[in-house]
């Protein structure tokens, strides 16, 4: 996966750099920027054949410590999704590993790329896409947000600050907390934008259209 404005201490180790002259250097790049496939689980594969082939020893540290643990195979990508998922590893809990790693393989390798531009704030076009975090400090005309009930592994970050929305006054101690950081994360995304704000919430919010309207104003309803 090419990517020019990436610093190279992001890409490889201190202790990996320390070993290479320019050349060689060069040369790594080149072999793992000349990867031309359409899925991320495809450019993973044929990481793993190019690291196989290769002779130069530290080519080959160089090429292991993109991986986890420098273990060159993707069963060590799949290792740090189930090491940080629950230790529980219920039935359920293993399917959605599953789902995830196969939706993770599956991955456009260009998605991965606007990803990562979108993490380094590194974006040319007309829209560009930010996190919420991501948008501190900055402005724009129009400001499209979206948002659902998930965020980050909180399945209910959002909707349970609008839950408590109207009895706010009563939160008290770790509840009152988490609200007032809800509220300015809400609050740092919201306010970027100038002129235009709209707001595409993905989940029903029905059971709290009242306090949506308090807060945001009109509501539109749009139906799949």
């Amino acid at each position: 996966m090419k990517d020019n404005q990436s610093p190279i201490c992001d890409i490889f180790p201190i202790k990996v750099l320390r070993k290479m002259n320019i050349s060689q250097l060069r040369e790594v790049l080149k072999i793992i920027s000349s990867i031309d496939v359409e899925k991320f689980g495809e450019y993973i594969d044929e990481l793993i054949k190019i690291y196989e082939s290769l002779e130069l020893e530290l080519y080959k540290e160089a090429i292991s410590s993109l991986f986890p643990n420098e273990i060159v195979s993707k069963e060590s990508l799949f290792d740090v999704i189930r090491n940080s998922w629950s230790m529980r590893n219920t039935d359920e809990e293993v399917e959605q590993m599953r789902v995830l790693i196969n939706e993770l393989l599956n991955v456009p390798m260009e998605e991965l790329k606007n990803w990562h531009k979108l993490i380094r704030n590194n974006q040319v076009s007309e829209v560009n896409y930010y996190t919420y975090h991501g948008t501190k400090g900055l402005e724009f005309d129009n400001v499209l947000i979206l948002m659902e009930k998930r965020f980050g592994r909180d399945p209910n970050y959002f909707i349970k600050f609008f839950q408590q929305y109207q009895q706010r006054q009563n939160l008290a101690g770790e509840e009152k907390k988490k609200y007032e950081r809800v509220r300015n994360l809400l609050y740092v995304s919201c306010s970027r934008a100038i002129k235009n704000l709209r707001i595409l919430f993905l989940d029903d919010i029905s059971p709290y259209r009242e306090v949506f309207q308090e807060i945001f104003g009109e509501i539109r309803q749009f139906d799949n």
